[in-house]
């Protein structure tokens, strides 16, 4: 039977208690199963998708198959007009899972935020998930954060969460 919604633990799913409805690994079920924070600018060097370089890697997870989203945020990226384009992807482990975002500067440098989200269903096992970026032309590409303190920039950071549905009862 499942719990009254008010006895339920902050953030958890009307389905908790219910055989299967968590992660092996996760004695609390509060949704975030990792978060894992950058505090100092990443400096995009690679120029291609499969050498692309890593800007935070989450922790090792070991999941039971059951859906979860991967958010990104970066604070700051930096792209200069002659980078032309930075690409965010996804990846779990060496598996490149596609792109989350495609940023393009035209004629002049760009500094703005990124909020990066995707919902996935993964295999039962373990999972190494990261975010990586590459660009295209010679120009600079930098996903800064900072230490949160007055003055500087928040951190960046990669949150992995369990993607829990509402059911009808």
């Amino acid at each position: 039977m499942a719990l009254a919604l008010r006895d339920l633990p902050k953030g958890a799913s009307p389905s908790f208690g219910r055989s299967g409805s968590l992660a092996r690994n996760v004695p609390n079920p509060g949704l975030e199963l990792s978060y894992v924070e950058y505090t100092s600018g990443v400096t995009i060097s690679a120029t291609t998708e499969a050498g692309a370089t890593t800007i935070v890697t989450a922790a090792t997870l070991d999941l039971d198959g059951q859906a979860i989203v991967v958010e990104f945020f970066c604070p700051r990226l930096d792209v200069a007009d002659t980078a032309d384009d930075v690409l965010i992807t996804l990846w779990d482990g060496s598996t490149d899972l596609g792109r989350l975002g495609w940023h393009i500067a035209t004629g002049a440098d760009l500094s703005f935020p990124v909020h990066l989200v995707r919902k996935i269903t993964p295999t039962v096992g373990s999972h190494a998930y990261s975010i990586r970026g590459w660009k295209v032309g010679a120009g600079a590409a930098v996903a800064n954060a900072g230490a949160g303190t007055s003055g500087s920039l928040l951190p960046g950071f990669v949150r992995v969460t369990r993607s829990f549905a509402q059911r009808e009862e």
